[in-house]
């Protein structure tokens, strides 16, 4: 399995990512695919970065407990799909999600596991259930946390139409109350910028503290 150990500038360093390439992973549900998704014009600007992932559209087993014993011999956590989901053809990869899945009910590692999916199901939900794993439903819309709920999932990221600024956007509040949701706090990277805080520091979507509001980026 091809991961990034090094994490990047959003992430912070202490952060194992693996990604999925940008379309194929992703269901055709998703209001950013060929519509503004960052982490697809990452690829279009970067064709090398989709290549070295397209072999996690596959993996083994083997490869999933060699990256969570990667980051527990270095104190890193793990962000499953800094880009893509977890699905292949438009449907649920339920081998990928399977293998996920035994890997970390097996692990002794305490490390933090954590993702955002717009696919929302039950076999997804229920990944929530292990010991310190949180995967987030993103949603747009109150049919959407209908959906999720519905499907089991706990945790959301809501993603908000208000434009996120480089170096961050300070005129936001820390929280927002988001219809459905409550209170939920805006991404600290993006309102403070990730000169100053990045997810290995902030730790409130690695740790599954509760829901989070993006703004568009």
């Amino acid at each position: 399995m091809k991961t990034t150990n090094t994490g990047n500038t959003k992430l912070g360093k202490k952060i194992v990512v693996v990604s999925r390439p940008i379309g194929k992973s992703c269901p055709n549900t998703c209001p950013y695919l060929h519509n503004g998704c960052y982490a697809e014009a990452t690829e279009h600007r970067f064709p090398n970065a989709r290549t070295a992932v397209e072999q996690n559209m596959t993996i083994t087993l083997s490869g999933v407990q060699d990256a969570l014993t990667f980051a527990e011999r270095n104190n890193k956590d793990i962000r499953i799909h800094e880009r893509g989901d977890f699905c292949q053809n438009n449907r649920l990869d339920q081998p990928y999600v399977a293998t996920w899945r035994k890997a970390l009910k097996a692990r002794t590692s305490r490390r933090f596991v954590w993702s955002y999916t717009h696919y929302y199901t039950r076999m997804l939900a229920n990944l929530n259930t292990i010991a310190n794993v949180s995967i987030y439903a993103s949603i747009h819309s109150p049919a959407d946390i209908a959906k999720a709920r519905k499907a089991g999932f706990s945790l959301f990221a809501f993603c908000s139409k208000i434009r996120g600024k480089k170096g961050g956007n300070r005129q936001v509040p820390t929280y927002l109350n988001i219809p459905l949701l409550g209170r939920s706090l805006v991404c600290p990277e993006q309102r403070l910028g990730r000169k100053r805080v990045t997810c290995d520091k902030c730790r409130w979507c690695v740790e599954g503290k509760g829901n989070v509001v993006f703004l568009d980026h």
